[in-house]
C-alpha cells in the first residue's frame, strides 16, 4: 500500500480569511513542492466565487484542482457549450461547460479556458491512507467528481466558479446573468463586486490597486484580505493581514484615505473595521 505524507509544509505564510460577520474572503498564497498557486474563495449571501491564478508546477506531474469530490448522491447534469442539458453517466473530460449540478449544489464556470472534468463512478479505497487509526477493510462507493485540469507544468493557470448551495432549480437562470463580477484573477490580486448588496471583496497579494465601477481605485500598501460594504448612511471597511505581520493599514477607497489597525498577539490575523 502506497504511504501518503500528509505532513508537508507550504513555503508561504499568506492564508487566512477576513469577515465582517456576514461575508467574507479566504485566500492563500500556495507554494509546495515545486507547485504554485493563489487561491480565493469569496462568500456572499447566496454564493461563493472560487478564483486561482498564477497556477505553475516545476515537476511534471499533473495539476488539478478539485472542485468537489463526494458521495454520489443521484444525477450529474451539465449544461454543454453547444446550450445542451445532459446527464454525465461516466467521468467525462468537458469543454467550456456552462453549469453543472449534484445533490442539490448548482456550479458555474466562469473561466471558458479552463478544462473541466466531471461525474460519478464507483472507487475503492480505504481509510488507513488518510489516518492511520483507521482500518484497512476496503470501501466501494460511487463518488461524484468535479476538477478544473491545468494539464502538466503549467505556468500561468487560472479558473473562476461559482458555487451554488441549494440552487439546483434555478441555476440556469443564474449562469444566464451571473451577478457577481470578477474584477481582476491574478497573482498579484483577485477581486470580485457584488453591486446588488454593495459589496467588494479583495485579496492583495502584494501592495497594489484594483478599479471597481462602484468604489472607484481602491489601493492598499501591503498585502491583505479586505471587504467593503455600503450601508444606508455608512461604508464600512473590513481588513485583515493573513500573514499575521502587518500592525497596521494603508488604504485608499476612491479619495478616502483609511487607516486600519490590525490585531496583534494571539489574535493576529484576526478582522479588524473602520466605518465612515
Amino acid at each position: 500500500m502506497m504511504k501518503i505524507d500528509n505532513r508537508r509544509r507550504g513555503a508561504r505564510a499568506f492564508a487566512g480569511g477576513v469577515s465582517d460577520g456576514r461575508c467574507g474572503v479566504s485566500a492563500m498564497d500556495f507554494e509546495c513542492c515545486g507547485l504554485r498557486a493563489k487561491k480565493s474563495w469569496f462568500f456572499f449571501d447566496k454564493e461563493v466565487v472560487c478564483l486561482g491564478a498564477g497556477i505553475a508546477s516545476s515537476n511534471d506531474c499533473q495539476v488539478i484542482t478539485s472542485v468537489n469530490q463526494c458521495r454520489a448522491r443521484g444525477e450529474v447534469t451539465v449544461k454543454r457549450a453547444d446550450g445542451a442539458a445532459a446527464i454525465l453517466p461516466v467521468p467525462e473530460n468537458l469543454s467550456n461547460p456552462r453549469w453543472m449540478h449534484h445533490d442539490g449544489v448548482g456550479y458555474v464556470f466562469l473561466d471558458s479556458d479552463a478544462g473541466v472534468g466531471a461525474g460519478a463512478a464507483v472507487q475503492t479505497g480505504c481509510w488507513k491512507r488518510v489516518s492511520s487509526a483507521q482500518t484497512v477493510d476496503p470501501v466501494r462507493e460511487r463518488v461524484f467528481s468535479l476538477w478544473v485540469n491545468h494539464g502538466r507544468c503549467p505556468t500561468a493557470g487560472s479558473y473562476g466558479y461559482v458555487i451554488l448551495p441549494s440552487k439546483v432549480a434555478d441555476v440556469e437562470a443564474y449562469a444566464a446573468a451571473v451577478p457577481v463580477k470578477v474584477l481582476v484573477n491574478a497573482p498579484c490580486a483577485q477581486a470580485v463586486e457584488e453591486a446588488r448588496i454593495g459589496m467588494l471583496q479583495i485579496a492583495f497579494y502584494a501592495a497594489g490597486r484594483v478599479s471597481s465601477p462602484s468604489w472607484g481605485t481602491v489601493a492598499a500598501d501591503a498585502p491583505c484580505l479586505l471587504l467593503l460594504s455600503r450601508g444606508a448612511s455608512k461604508r464600512r471597511l473590513t481588513a485583515c493581514d493573513p500573514a499575521r505581520k502587518a500592525k497596521t493599514l494603508c488604504v485608499t477607497v476612491g479619495e478616502k484615505d483609511v487607516r486600519v489597525g490590525l490585531p496583534d498577539g494571539p489574535w493576529a490575523g484576526a478582522s479588524a473595521s473602520v466605518e465612515w
